[in-house]
């Protein structure tokens, strides 16, 4: 990713204070010069403090500007692994990204595809194939044309020998080999550039094309046959958790293959006359989505059955005697026909006393005892904290799913199980 137009870079974590400056941000005649869509669009919370401007990033991470010469990395605390495992798990759908992609520069319109968005970042990041090689790992076949590896008994027997043919057997083979998945879904990305590249000559196209060829000669045993855009999104996230150490560097090129090939989740967006390419994501509704996903799935085997709804998709009349007032949780939990607990989400590492006081209004319009919080673990934090029981018996809890785990599957097994637990759904 690049931002051509930004002399300065600052780093921080989401929801971590930044401290700039107030002299980086003064144009030559002394004004202040901070694009107005920063504070309108909710990227941070800004404040001003001894002399700098202290933002504090909220739920978006990514490349963002903040000025023509200033732009701020906001990096996820989850591992870039589990956050695009995230967005593909939170996805409804996997479309391309052509026609969503919006151009980043003073003439609009120049870039309408992700392939002329991304191919220069994805060169660059395959560059170290040339003096690392591409990852290898052994892969089983079953061969009957090469006298090698172990007999296979039973299929030698059924399939030649029982027919009279006595000289053919079946073997089975592990090669050290290239064609795997991995470089399978490269090759297919930049099979996919070079198609776009070729198609349209004009401009310094051609160069870019000799380049992806390039790359196509260091995947040469590699059969992309198979794949497709669903591949990618599936495969993707899990294959960057697991990456040798040798060969991290397949991270970008693979999290590259991912937006080139789908777009669910991910927000593109554009801010103020700067010059820049970039992903921001809403990773406060990504964790919604996912949370709610998760369970989903396990309705029937950890939650009883029971139905899972969105309130932003059915609301609730927040009095009995109007409908004019509705409150919408993320979820809330309905078993036998009766509504039995409510579930907020929250990616902050603390919910707010505002978001206690909406807790308790979903509690009051659904007419449950039992509701959680859920928010990202990190750290030493407990799974599950209980804040309190109200006068009327209504119990508030917080539960925590930690989304920097290499293996997600049995931590969502986990989160679903002390879900129910704490709600006392079934």
């Amino acid at each position: 990713m690049r931002f051509a137009g930004a002399q300065k870079i600052y780093a921080c974590k989401e929801h971590e204070p930044l401290a700039i400056p107030i002299r980086d941000l003064l144009t030559e005649a002394g004004d202040l010069d901070i694009y107005p869509e920063i504070a309108s669009r909710g990227y941070f919370d800004i404040a001003f403090r001894q002399g700098s401007l202290l933002l504090r990033a909220t739920r978006f991470v990514g490349l963002i500007p903040i000025s023509d010469r200033i732009a701020v990395h906001v990096a996820p605390k989850a591992p870039i692994a589990n956050l695009i495992y995230m967005v593909w798990r939170a996805g409804k759908e996997l479309d391309g990204l052509s026609g969503f992609i919006r151009g980043y520069q003073e003439e609009p319109g120049v870039v309408t595809s992700p392939e002329e968005l991304y191919v220069k970042s994805f060169i660059a990041a395959l560059q170290v194939l040339r003096t690392s090689g591409p990852l290898r790992r052994y892969e089983r076949r079953e061969t009957d044309s090469e006298l090698r590896g172990r007999l296979m008994v039973m299929p030698s027997v059924s399939r030649f020998i029982a027919r009279g043919y006595r000289d053919r057997h079946f073997f089975e083979v592990f090669d050290h080999s290239v064609d795997i998945t991995e470089n399978r879904i490269l090759k297919h990305t930049t099979e996919r550039l070079l198609r776009h590249f070729v198609a349209q000559p004009a401009g310094g196209n051609s160069a870019v094309a000799k380049e992806l060829k390039g790359v196509l000669a260091l995947l040469g045993g590699v059969d992309a046959g198979a794949v497709n855009a669903v591949t990618v999104a599936r495969r993707v996230p899990g294959l960057m958790r697991s990456l040798p150490y040798t060969h991290r560097f397949y991270e970008p090129a693979l999290w590259l293959s991912y937006l080139i090939s789908t777009r669910s989740g991910v927000s593109m967006d554009m801010v103020g006359r700067a010059h820049f390419e970039t992903v921001i994501i809403d990773v406060s509704l990504v964790f919604e989505n996912y949370v709610r996903k998760i369970c989903l799935e396990r309705a029937v085997t950890h939650l009883g059955g029971c139905e899972i709804l969105d309130g932003n998709r059915w609301p609730i009349p927040l009095f009995v005697t109007s409908a004019k007032h509705t409150v919408h949780p993320d979820l809330y939990f309905r078993r036998l026909g009766r509504i039995v607990a409510v579930a907020d989400t929250k990616y902050k590492p603390e919910p707010s006393t505002q978001d206690r006081y909406e807790l308790l209004a979903f509690c009051e319009a659904l007419g449950v005892m039992n509701a959680a919080f859920i928010c990202p673990r990190t750290g030493s934090e407990p799974t599950t904290t209980h804040y309190g029981t109200t006068k009327t018996g209504r119990r508030i809890d917080v539960l925590r799913i930690d989304l920097a785990q290499r293996d997600m599957g049995p931590e969502e097994d986990q989160f679903v199980i002390s879900l129910n637990k704490i709600l006392a759904i079934t």
